[in-house]
């Protein structure tokens, strides 16, 4: 009998997953049949078209979606197989991928937790003061740690001790939301601010640099985003303390300073991995002087973390990272290079600046700010992957911009940083999946504070762009 059932729950997977695939064939042959563009720029829409229904309804692993994307541009002659993989070929792919890797050997030792637990103890003696704690600790992390997911998963633990050192009999408690959504939320907010804590940066910075040629680096990053980050983290505490009313009013910090405890004083290990973040941020920092691609720092932090007699953590070990995600990276970064020389951007774009009404919003900058923030907003919404939002969207906002005589850098930058706040659905963030999937959340969870943080979100860049971004230039 069981047996029966299992074969009867199989059988409708595999329906569901034939359904699936076959809607995404049948986008392809519409926009195949009925695009009015010429044959190249159809097959690349066509092909974009079919592997965004398969990267949101999600048949098959995003990875091999990514892989039969690739294969489907280069079958159909949409694109040439170096321009399909050019994406594979990329500083911004060995910064992830090197990022991963740092990450995997801080995940070796007890530095990440040490850090938690220690500001913590000292500043979390109450629910408001521990959300601060939380948050400070996502920022200094968001400096040495190039990875939105990997911050994410390092302080889960933490978390979940946190929460779970409050005598609540219920489910599901405000105390367990509000710290939950304080990390998937905090994670994105505070790695905004460093152009190698999120993928959705270096994919920005990357993308921005391809098409407009202007290099956009840690530095430039930095003062561009860093005051939005930082505007965002007090919007976002306050919006959460007022959602999510804490039942207790204090914490035991004893119970941090126990766990700190149990860790042991630092060891060997966590020395020279301090030593090498440190040693890989002041790299980033001095770019302007030997002008190094931030994915240079970020190899040789991966090569002294492994190195016999200066390393601290095995070179096999640091391999174990998420392949699929660097697949998904690549391919990502290769739908733009294929979209912008196929000329798909310049088409779409063409359409989009004939508007009327646009030239009157772009006419007055920091309306076109907010629309920009906004529609990025919601196309997230209806792609869901940040990825395929920063790939598919700056090339063609960024010829719009040229179209109309703007700012395509700007613009550009204004896509890629709107996308990284994804907090209305669960799918929007890896930082919110893995959160979601600790048990304790809805996805009707997140309407609330998201929709009131994405507001902010707008807000937040609106007065940056209005008081800081015309004294560093960018507006």
């Amino acid at each position: 009998m069981q047996n029966t059932k299992q074969k009867s729950v199989e059988a409708k997977s595999n329906q569901d997953t034939y359904l699936k695939l076959i809607f995404a064939v049948v986008v392809f042959v519409i926009l195949e049949i009925f695009l009015p563009a010429p044959g190249q720029i159809k097959l690349t829409f066509a092909t974009i078209g079919m592997g965004t229904v398969l990267w949101v309804s999600r048949p098959v692993p995003l990875s091999m979606t990514s892989i039969f994307v690739i294969m489907v541009l280069v079958v159909t002659r949409a694109a040439p197989l170096n321009v399909s993989l050019s994406g594979f070929a990329t500083g911004s792919l060995f910064l992830v991928l090197s990022g991963f890797m740092m990450a995997r050997g801080v995940n070796s030792t007890n530095l990440g937790r040490r850090m938690a637990f220690t500001i913590l103890a000292r500043f979390g003696s109450s629910p408001g003061m521990a959300l601060w704690g939380l948050f400070l600790t996502m920022e200094i992390l968001a400096f040495a740690v190039p990875a939105t997911a990997v911050r994410t998963l390092l302080l889960l633990p933490v978390v979940m001790i946190l929460i779970e050192s409050v005598d609540n009999t219920e489910g599901v408690s405000n105390t367990k939301k509000l710290f939950l959504f304080g990390l998937c939320f905090g994670v994105n907010i505070t790695g905004a601010g460093v152009l190698p804590g999120a993928l959705a940066n270096v994919m920005t910075a990357e993308l921005v640099g391809n098409l407009t040629g202007q290099t956009f680096g840690y530095y430039r990053w930095l003062f561009a985003a860093l005051p939005i980050s930082l505007l965002l983290i007090p919007m976002t505490w306050f919006i959460l303390m007022k959602v999510f009313p804490s039942e207790v009013k204090t914490f035991d910090t004893n119970i941090f300073k126990k766990y700190l405890e149990d860790l042991g004083p630092v060891d060997w290990r966590e020395k020279r991995c301090v030593g090498i973040l440190i040693l890989t941020v002041m790299l980033w920092m001095l770019e302007p002087f030997h002008g190094w691609h931030p994915a240079v720092p970020a190899i040789l932090a991966t090569l002294l973390m492994a190195f016999p007699g200066i390393g601290f953590a095995d070179w096999e070990d640091l391999l174990r990272i998420n392949w699929g995600t660097i697949v998904l990276l690549g391919t990502s970064l290769s739908l733009g290079t294929v979209l912008n020389q196929t000329g798909g951007a310049a088409f779409i774009a063409d359409l989009i600046s004939n508007v009327g009404w646009l030239r009157l919003i772009f006419a007055t900058p920091l309306l076109a700010v907010a629309v920009v923030v906004i529609f990025t907003q919601l196309y997230h919404l209806a792609v869901g992957h940040v990825s395929t939002v920063v790939a598919t969207l700056i090339p063609v906002v960024v010829q719009v911009a040229v179209n109309l005589g703007e700012d395509p850098v700007l613009y550009g930058f204004l896509v890629g940083l709107s996308a990284l706040f994804g907090f209305l659905l669960v799918i929007e963030t890896i930082p919110n999946i893995i959160v979601y999937n600790s048990g304790y959340l809805h996805p009707l969870d997140w309407l609330k504070p998201g929709i009131l943080i994405s507001l902010a979100v707008v807000l937040a860049i609106v007065v940056v762009a209005w008081l800081w971004w015309p004294v560093i230039g960018l507006l």
